[in-house]
Parts: structure tokens; C-alpha cells; sequence
């Protein structure tokens, strides 16, 4: 039964890219096309190209150094996208069969913990692992890939859980061994993806906020810490060696471009009809969206619902088993609680926003739904043992909940995302006098990040770092987000922005790429700007004032 649950799974997320036969891949052309992007540079980086030869410094935003900070590394997750690449598949399919994988090792990773963690059988778990892998709040994330990758975190705790069920009849040897792997896969979760391991992190805390409140539970727990400190020890020293390279450059980046405002964070907090919200791109329940425009809602990313039906479930999971699984429901709940913004003026977020280093780095707090789809599949699991159904009718209420995570997947054509990439390369030539370039439009129909992309992508075919950039932040003086050149944004105020951007970074020349537009149509055309330029256009500034 859990390899059927998989097999819907898989299909639920990868239907578009199955039905494209490789001219399509899920997600969209912007963040997701971003995260290929990074893929792709780090495959770049072990198979030893010269222009991506440091991994944290991808050629863009050149020359501007520690740029990957801005982002999610994912290189200890990135061996699924290298493989495919070494056996000769494109990016995108390579990236497909990277989802499909991570998807899996979720899957996986839920699975094994779930069955660790409370003893569940086979189905039950499998039943946690679907919720978890391929429940609606991730399923709406698809176009932030690189939020899929949490099976680091799930297969450290099933190890740190094995670990102290099995304590009394472990000899020392493995007690040492099952701590060093712990760490190593806590460690390989930050180098994969940072988000989701500050979160985790977090989710920790507020389960170990919540087991604190039992003085038996306290008592046993400093009790075990005292009778295996060296284990103990041994996995924070580990964790923390292995973390603190990627840890260091993060802080950096943070000094560097700063952390968010509270009152930015509280716009994206979720507010409490947050959690039931499912979005327009649901099957069951896109006709619900309208109700939701009574809410403020400010933020895109606020559709947390699993389902009515399901929710029901894990509500009534959480009232028939408070008592027995006292703290699960107790992480939930303090979660929810912590996180949410109520009356739009109040949310206890502010207090570890105020308390808690690195909690400004976290853009969208409603994220958390991503850890929490856990601890949903085990309530929801405890609801239907309390329930005792009849095998019939059980069938019935299982595929409902199957089909309430149910989502209109997006994608995009592959071949009309990298059209854009493809002809700036070519307007390019080899022998260009310019150690970088720029690619700006005129009256695009895009946004500015859409051209970005296409010069950071066209960059990896020209083997031409770009000062072009996407990405979380940008760095301080880089004042390019604009580069479609219309309305208020002209031609002299982007290459006045160009030409700052070589003088604060020593660069002598620069190759603009702008399409521009000619005869109802639109073309590409070149040329070479040199840093001396910019004394005589502030002398043409100057002159016209």
C-alpha cells in the first residue's frame, strides 16, 4: 500500500512534465527556473568549469563575490540532478528526475520516522508519508523547489529516535556511530536547503518548549542526556564543525544586505483562516477562494489548508488522543499559535523575531506547514484508530483525503523558457572585448526577473559571467532590479546604473545586450561599454541640468 500512495503522489506533482514527454517541466519560469539554474552550477562546479570553479560564487551579480548566500546551497542534495546530467539528460529533464527523487526520499524519510516514532503499521505510515509528501501546502510550493528537500531533517530524527528507544541495548560503538550519522544528515539538511533547516530547528524548539512542561518528561529527559552526554556531545560538536563553514557565510551575507523589518515579516505572517485556505488552483475546493476575499491577506503564500474533510480529521485526532500523544498535539499547536498574526495586529512571532538570531532571515513564516504536514498525517492517523471504520468505508475516507491535496499543477515550456537565454548567447560573440555583460529590453511583456534569468542562463552558454541577477537579495549598490526599459524607468537612468555598478567594482569594459524595438518587431543588438564612459556622461549630466 505505501509504494501505491507513492505512485499517486508522484503522479499528483509530476503529471504536467509526464504529459509534456519532456517539453514541459513542473513549476514556473521564475523561481523554479532559478533553482535549475543553481543546479546547474553546482554541477558546473564538480565537473571543474573554469567559470564556475567556487561554488558560493556563481557568475552573477559579477563580480560581486558570496552570492549563493543569498539563496539555498543545495549541493548535498544536488547528487540526483548530477547523475542525470552525467548520463547526458538536459537540465530540465535532469531536474525532473531530481523532484521526483527528492519526493521520494521524503516520502521515504516520513515513513521510516513515523514508524520509529510511534509504531505505526505500514499503511498508517504510509498513509503520514503521502500527507507529508505530497500534501497541498507542498504541492502549492512547487514553484520553490528547493523547499521539497527536508528528508535530511526526518532521516536525522529517525536515527536520533531509533537512538533513544534502542538506548539500553545499544553498546557503545553504535551509540557513537548512530550519533555521528545523525549529525552528518542534520549538517547535509543546512547545506541543502537553509530554509528548511532554521525551520526545523524551530519546530524542535517548540517540542521541546512543549515537553518541558511535564516535570516527568523533563526529569527523564536531563536523566538521559546525563547517561549518554558523550553521544550527546558528540552530535552537537559534529553538527556544528560540519555547519559552521556554510553557517559563517550566511551570517556574512546577513551583515551584508541586512535582515527583514518585523513589520515585513508581519505582512506574511499567516492569519488564522490561513490554515483553511486552499487557493484557486485546488480541485475540490477553488470555488471557496472568493469567501477568502473578506481576509487581509498579504502575502501569496497563505494557502495552508489540507482540506475540510481532512483538517476535520486532525482536529478530532488532536481531541481523542491529547491526553496519550500529549506532545504532538502540543507542538501544533504552539506552532500555529506562535506563528499566526491575529486581528492583524498582534502575533507572538515578535517575541522570537526580538529573541531568536536569524529568525529576520525568514521571509515567509507560513513555511512551517511544510514541517508540520507531519505531525498532520500522525493526528490524522490517530483519528481514524479512534474511529475503527469498516474496511469499506475507511477506502472511501482515505481517497477523500488523497483527493482533497489534489492542486492544478503549473509548469512551463521548456522550450520557450530558454528562447529568451539561447539569443542572447548568440548576439554574444566569442571574441567580445568585455569580461561581462548586461542584458536589458525595451518595452518588454515581462518582468524585469524574466530577463534576469535569461541573461544569468545565457551566461552558462556563453561562458560570460552577467551582472544581470535574481535571487532572495541583492547585494548592497546593485541597483539593476529594473532592466525593462519602460515608463519611468529610461535608457540613461540603467546605464547610469551600469556604469556605477563598473566604477564601484573596477570593471573596464561591459557588454550590453538590448533588445530593442524595430518596425513592430523587436531585435537584439550589442555593444561595448567602456568604464571611461562614465566620466563623460556625467559631464553630459551635468549639462543638461
Amino acid at each position: 500500500m505505501p509504494v501505491i500512495l507513492l505512485l499517486i503522489g508522484i503522479l499528483s506533482l509530476l503529471y504536467p512534465a509526464l504529459q509534456g514527454l519532456g517539453e514541459r517541466v513542473v513549476g514556473d519560469g521564475g523561481d523554479t527556473y532559478l533553482i535549475i539554474y543553481l543546479l546547474e552550477h553546482s554541477y558546473l562546479w564538480i565537473t571543474g568549469a573554469e567559470l564556475h570553479a567556487e561554488l558560493w560564487n556563481p557568475p552573477f551579480f559579477y563580480p560581486k563575490e558570496n552570492v549563493l548566500s543569498y539563496s539555498d546551497l543545495l549541493v548535498s542534495a544536488a547528487f540526483p540532478y548530477w547523475t542525470a546530467r552525467l548520463l547526458s539528460f538536459d537540465s530540465f529533464s535532469a531536474f525532473t528526475l531530481w523532484l521526483l527523487t527528492t519526493s521520494t526520499l521524503n516520502f521515504v524519510a516520513a515513513y521510516l520516522l513515523s514508524r520509529r516514532l510511534v509504531a505505526l503499521s505500514s499503511f498508517e505510515a504510509g498513509l503520514v508519508a503521502y500527507l507529508f509528501s505530497f500534501g497541498s501546502p507542498r504541492l502549492f510550493q512547487v514553484v520553490h523547489p528547493q523547499l521539497y528537500v527536508n528528508y535530511f531533517a526526518l532521516f536525522s530524527a529517525a536515527f536520533i529516535t531509533y537512538y533513544i528507544i534502542q538506548a539500553r541495548k545499544l553498546n557503545s560503538r553504535q551509540k557513537l556511530s548512530i550519533s555521528l550519522i545523525s549529525a552528518i544528515l542534520f549538517a547535509a539538511q543546512w547545506y541543502a536547503a537553509f530554509y528548511i533547516a532554521f525551520l526545523s530547528c524551530l519546530i524542535l524548539g517548540f517540542f521541546a518548549l512543549t515537553a518541558l512542561l511535564s516535570s516527568n518528561v523533563r526529569n527523564s529527559s536531563f536523566r538521559f542526556l546525563k547517561e549518554n552526554l558523550r553521544e550527546t556531545l558528540t552530535f552537537l560538536l559534529t553538527s556544528k564543525i560540519l555547519i559552521l563553514p556554510a553557517l559563517l557565510r550566511y551570517l556574512d551575507a546577513s551583515k551584508e544586505v541586512g535582515l527583514r523589518s518585523y513589520a515585513d515579516l508581519f505582512s506574511r505572517l499567516p492569519r488564522p483562516a490561513s490554515w483553511f485556505k486552499m487557493g484557486d488552483e485546488s480541485i475540490l475546493y477553488s470555488w471557496t477562494q472568493s469567501a477568502y476575499n473578506y481576509f487581509d491577506f498579504y502575502y501569496a503564500e497563505q494557502n495552508l489548508g489540507v482540506g475540510f474533510f481532512t483538517v476535520g480529521l486532525v482536529i478530532y485526532g488532536m481531541r481523542h488522543h491529547f491526553k496519550k500523544h500529549w506532545l504532538i498535539v502540543g507542538t501544533v499547536l504552539t506552532t500555529v499559535v506562535v506563528s499566526t498574526a491575529f486581528f492583524n495586529t498582534f502575533s507572538l512571532w515578535q517575541f522570537l523575531y526580538s529573541f531568536i538570531p536569524g529568525v529576520g532571515a525568514i521571509r515567509a513564516p507560513s513555511r512551517l506547514i511544510l514541517l508540520l504536514l507531519f505531525f498532520y498525517g500522525l493526528l490524522l492517523v490517530f483519528a481514524l484508530r479512534k474511529l475503527e471504520l469498516r474496511r469499506s468505508i475507511l477506502t472511501i475516507v482515505v481517497t477523500l483525503v488523497l483527493v482533497e491535496q489534489f492542486r492544478v499543477i503549473p509548469s512551463f515550456s521548456t522550450s520557450e523558457r530558454t528562447f529568451g537565454a539561447n539569443a542572447i548567447a548568440e548576439v554574444i560573440p566569442e571574441d567580445a572585448d568585455c569580461g561581462a555583460f548586461i542584458y536589458t529590453a525595451r518595452d518588454g511583456s515581462s518582468p524585469s526577473w524574466r530577463y534576469h534569468l535569461d541573461a544569468m542562463w545565457a551566461g552558462i552558454i556563453r561562458d560570460l559571467p552577467t551582472i544581470n541577477g535574481y535571487s532572495g537579495n541583492q547585494p548592497p549598490g546593485w541597483e539593476l532590479k529594473e532592466v525593462n526599459i519602460r515608463g519611468g524607468v529610461s535608457k540613461q537612468i540603467i546605464r547610469k546604473q551600469m556604469l556605477d555598478w563598473m566604477a564601484q567594482n573596477q570593471l573596464e569594459a561591459l557588454c550590453w545586450v538590448r533588445r530593442e524595438k524595430r518596425d513592430g518587431g523587436s531585435r537584439l543588438i550589442m555593444r561595448v561599454i567602456q568604464a571611461s564612459e562614465s566620466k563623460d556622461f556625467d559631464k553630459h549630466i551635468e549639462g543638461g541640468m
